[in-house]
């Protein structure tokens, strides 16, 4: 899942993080990703609490990771998994953006610290653009909600809002 947005430019050194949608323990990891390799070249890939290495490869716009540890790392919701140190190219320009994706593969899992695969486990990464500005495609918070359409916007957006009750609302907009 794709819920948020990373401001990159051109030749740029920055990290995505990879987050977990509930909270889990892992102690192994196999997937393989989609990636946007005329526009972002892999640094470094790192498992956030391990000191044990993550062993990956980059073919095209294909990235293909393992890990596994005799110590395997506890992720709260919505906390960060993975870390991906990346490097935009030249060919990364304004108003472009980026999108990593999992790739079907039926050798994708995480494993919890007895190496059984973690059913369902859902894990979400941001959409990475340069000179973008977004909004969450769906934000949620006891029954409000915001989207907005297109998301990443350049110049405008439509904003879309509901409340769970009758209320005054009050919206700003940062750059």
């Amino acid at each position: 899942n794709n819920n948020s947005m990373v401001n990159a430019i051109a030749s740029q050194e920055f990290e995505l993080p990879i987050r977990a949608a509930s909270a889990m323990q892992v102690g192994a990891i196999s997937m393989t990703l989609e990636i946007p390799a005329g526009l972002v070249n892999v640094q470094d890939v790192r498992v956030n609490g391990s000191n044990d290495p993550v062993v990956w490869a980059v073919n095209n716009n294909l990235m293909t990771l393992g890990w596994y540890s005799s110590t395997p790392v506890n992720v709260t919701e919505n906390g960060n998994l993975l870390t991906l140190k990346l490097k935009s190219t030249n060919a990364f320009t304004v108003g472009q953006s980026m999108e990593f994706a999992l790739k079907f593969d039926p050798l994708n899992e995480l494993a919890d610290g007895n190496y059984d695969v973690i059913q369902d486990a859902r894990l979400f990464v941001a959409q990475v653009g340069n000179g973008l500005t977004g909004i969450l495609n769906s934000a949620s918070n006891d029954g409000l909600s915001l989207s907005n359409y297109p998301n990443p916007f350049k110049n405008s957006t439509t904003v879309s809002y509901a409340l769970p009750v009758q209320g005054k609302v009050t919206i700003q907009v940062y750059n």
